[in-house]
C-alpha cells in the first residue's frame, strides 16, 4: 500500500508538472505571438513558416537569433545594421507618405530626429569606447537600440523625442535658426561670387 500511494504520489507529481509545463508554454507562446505580432506580417516570414509547416511566431523569433548570433560574432555587423537602420525605415517612411493616416507620419518623421542624433553619438562612441568593439557588444547593443527606437510595440524614438531631443530643441531654436542662416549666407557667397567670375569670364572670351 505505502509503495502505491508513493507511486501514486509521484504520478500526480508528474502530470501537476506537465500541466504547469503547458501552461508555461503557453504563456510564452501568447506573449510571442504579441510581441511579434507585426513581423509575423512579412511576407519572407508566412513563406518560411508555410514551408516548414510551423508558427510564424517561431520563424521570427528564430530569424532574430540568428541576427543576434552574427551581430555578436561580428559577422555582417555592419550590413545588418545599415539595412536595420536604413532601409527598413526608408521603406516604412515611404509607406507613411503614401498612406492617409498621419500618425505613422509622425512616426517615421520622430525616428529620423532622433537617429541623426544617434548617429552623432554613435561617432563619439566609435572613437573613445573601443572596448565595446573588443567585447563583441557594439553591433548587438546597436540592433537592439534600433529597433526600440522604431517598432510599433516599443516607440522609444516618440519616447527619446518628447523627453530628450524636443526639449532642447525648442530651447535653442532660435540660436540654432540664426546660427543656420548665417552658416547659409557664408556658404551662398562665395558660391555667387564663383557664379559672377565664370559669367564675366564667358563674356570676354565670347568678345576676344
Amino acid at each position: 500500500d505505502v509503495y502505491k500511494r508513493q507511486v501514486s504520489t509521484q504520478s500526480t507529481w508528474g502530470e501537476q508538472q506537465q500541466i504547469e509545463g503547458k501552461q508555461k508554454m503557453g504563456n510564452f507562446e501568447e506573449l510571442l505571438d504579441l510581441k511579434t505580432k507585426d513581423l509575423q506580417k512579412f511576407a519572407p516570414v508566412q513563406y518560411v513558416a508555410k514551408q516548414f509547416n510551423i508558427k510564424a511566431s517561431y520563424v521570427v523569433l528564430g530569424g532574430i537569433m540568428s541576427i543576434l548570433v552574427l551581430l555578436g560574432t561580428g559577422l555582417g555587423g555592419q550590413l545588418l545594421t545599415s539595412a536595420i537602420c536604413y532601409l527598413y525605415p526608408a521603406w516604412m517612411t515611404f509607406k507613411a507618405i503614401e498612406s492617409q493616416e498621419q500618425e505613422d507620419d509622425v512616426q517615421w518623421l520622430t525616428y529620423w530626429i532622433v537617429f541623426t542624433f544617434f548617429t552623432i553619438f554613435d561617432t563619439i562612441i566609435n572613437s573613445c569606447f573601443l572596448y565595446i568593439f573588443m567585447m563583441g557588444l557594439y553591433y548587438p547593443l546597436k540592433y537592439l537600440f534600433l529597433l526600440w527606437l522604431f517598432l510599433p510595440q516599443f516607440k522609444g524614438a516618440s519616447f527619446l523625442y518628447a523627453n530628450a531631443v524636443r526639449p532642447i530643441l525648442k530651447k535653442y531654436e532660435s540660436i540654432i535658426d540664426t546660427h543656420m542662416a548665417l552658416s547659409l549666407i557664408h556658404i551662398s557667397e562665395p558660391t555667387r561670387q564663383a557664379e559672377i567670375s565664370y559669367a564675366v569670364f564667358c563674356l570676354k572670351k565670347k568678345k576676344n
